[in-house]
C-alpha cells in the first residue's frame, strides 16, 4: 500500500468513528426524548383525572348552591310569617 492510499484510509476511518459518535449521541437523544414523551403523556392522563374531579366539584357546588338558595327562601318565609303574626298580636 502507498502513502496516499493509507491517508484515505485514515480519513475513512476518522468519519466512521465520527458517525459513531453521531448515532451514539442519537441513540441518547432518543432515549431522552421517549423520557419526555412518558412524563408528557403522564401529565396529560393528570390533567384529565383534575379535570374530571372539578367537573365534579362544580356540580356538587351548583346542587349545593340551588338547596342553599331554597332553604334561604324558606327561612325568609318563616321570619316573615312570624312577623307578620306578631304584628296581628300587637293590632289588638
Amino acid at each position: 500500500m502507498n502513502m496516499d492510499d493509507l491517508k484515505r484510509l485514515d480519513r475513512i476511518e476518522n468519519k466512521i468513528d465520527k458517525l459513531v459518535e453521531v448515532v451514539a449521541s442519537l441513540a441518547r437523544l432518543e432515549e431522552r426524548m421517549d423520557a419526555v414523551v412518558q412524563r408528557v403523556d403522564r401529565h396529560e392522563y393528570r390533567l384529565d383525572d383534575q379535570e374530571q374531579h372539578t367537573d365534579s366539584l362544580t356540580e356538587k357546588v351548583n346542587e349545593n348552591t340551588s338547596s342553599r338558595n331554597a332553604l334561604e327562601r324558606f327561612v325568609w318565609l318563616v321570619v316573615a310569617a312570624i312577623a307578620s303574626t306578631v304584628a296581628y298580636m300587637f293590632r289588638e
